[in-house]
């Protein structure tokens, strides 16, 4: 493992305001939804039933807009899920039983896909340029079984192209739920040339007895020979969750925004925003993919649990 400098060289020890102010930011996007699929969402009230004619168009105008949405061609993305369900939810609104029948089965398949394997992704550009991903998929393990072998306080090291790095235990107690919450700053360095992410993150680990949730703020970001001289991660706040499923498995999520700098994207950026924009869209879609996937070959025992330096 490669060994940083001291973290308490990097950054100042955090406050217990500053973990405060990681769960807000965290707590702030957890329901963003895609700008277009918002106004989507506005268009199809309550003022008259929904067909399923609509429902084709309003979705795939949305698609059409994000460019970054759907995987393939006819997938529902994690994002649109979201706003389905809600539609489905959604008091008082009228819904042809042709078109509630498309939307059933279009949740439904999303759904049947993970219970298969499946991991599920999507990304969108906020209104202040933030790259948004959201991504899930299922551990066919038992629940119990997989938070013993991987501690969830110990789930830097085990990302998908983690270089190195090093935590900091600030506090550890049990909250009036019974849960142990763990406070901790950790340094690392993401990824692999010449995309290398080098970051310090205020992270808050809230462990409970069916469900696990990390959440972070990135408060720094070295410029290092690795990131060509490059401050790279400008925001990164999210949460990674490992919840315990009706079967007793673990469901993975992860949900996050960020703003990078890369020499890819630098140069990217100059030529066009958009284009850097769905860039990093499609490479945050991916890396969280491999992440699930590295978390499914650790309980699967075909890659060894990673320890972590605490200095």
């Amino acid at each position: 493992m490669t060994k940083f400098n001291n973290l308490g060289i990097t950054i100042a020890r955090p406050t217990s305001e500053a973990f405060d102010v990681a769960l807000a930011k965290a707590a702030s996007i957890a329901d963003a939804q895609p700008p277009r699929l918002v106004a989507v969402a506005r268009e199809i009230t309550a003022d008259h039933e929904l067909s399923a004619a609509e429902y084709e168009r309003l979705l795939g105008v949305a698609r059409a807009d994000l460019k970054i949405g759907p995987i393939s061609t006819g997938s529902v993305d994690t994002f649109d899920v979201r706003v389905l369900e809600a539609l489905l939810a959604r008091p008082g609104l009228r819904i042809h039983p042709q078109a509630r029948a498309r939307i059933e089965a279009d949740v439904a398949a999303a759904r049947e896909a993970l219970e298969r394997g499946a991991i599920r992704s999507g990304a969108f550009a906020g209104s202040d340029g933030a790259i948004h991903e959201l991504c899930q998929g299922k551990i066919d393990v038992a629940f119990d079984d997989f938070i013993a072998k991987m501690r969830p306080e110990d789930w830097s090291p085990n990302l998908a192209e983690y270089r190195g790095g090093e935590v900091r235990e600030i506090s550890r107690a049990k909250d009036g739920r019974g849960h142990e919450i763990v406070r901790q700053q950790e340094r690392m360095q993401l990824g692999s040339l010449p995309n290398v992410l080098d970051m310090t993150k205020n992270t808050v680990v809230d462990k409970g007895p069916t469900a696990a949730r990390v959440t972070w703020q990135v408060v720094h970001s070295d410029a290092t020979p690795a990131t060509f001289f490059l401050s790279t991660v400008q925001r990164d706040d999210g949460y990674i969750e490992f919840a315990k499923t009706a079967d007793g498995k673990v469901l993975v999520t992860t949900r996050s925004a960020h703003l990078i700098r890369t020499p890819i994207s630098a140069v990217a950026g100059a030529v066009a925003g958009r284009v850097t924009g769905e860039l990093t869209a499609r490479q945050l879609k991916g890396y969280f993919v491999a992440v699930i996937e590295r978390y499914r070959a650790i309980a699967a025992g075909s890659v060894p649990v990673k320890a972590v330096d605490r200095p």
